[in-house]
């Protein structure tokens, strides 16, 4: 499964759609930036409910080259689930 193959996933899941963007996301909508290797190395989430996001684990954890998470517009208290995420060096929550 390809990293987009993901992002249709989650797309679905949360009926969303993200924009692809080519250099850096802006956190305040739902975009993507994927890497010349078709990895997506940033990925920004914009207003999704609490309990959907909590979900979808599994699949932000398969995006094994994301390097910025933005989780914006979201009421999380528990970040632990994040600690997975070895790679992130940028993470927005607000």
């Amino acid at each position: 499964m390809t990293d987009l193959d993901i992002i249709e996933q989650i797309e679905t899941e949360l009926n969303i759609n993200f924009t692809p963007q080519s250099d850096k996301v802006d956190s305040i909508n739902n975009e993507y930036f994927i890497n010349k290797s078709g990895q997506i190395e940033r990925l920004s989430i914009f207003a999704v409910g609490l309990k959907q996001i909590g979900l979808l684990h599994s699949k932000l954890k398969a995006l094994e080259n994301l390097i910025e998470l933005g989780l914006i517009g979201l009421d999380i208290t528990d970040v632990s689930w994040l600690s997975d995420f070895e790679n992130l060096t940028s993470l927005d929550l607000w």
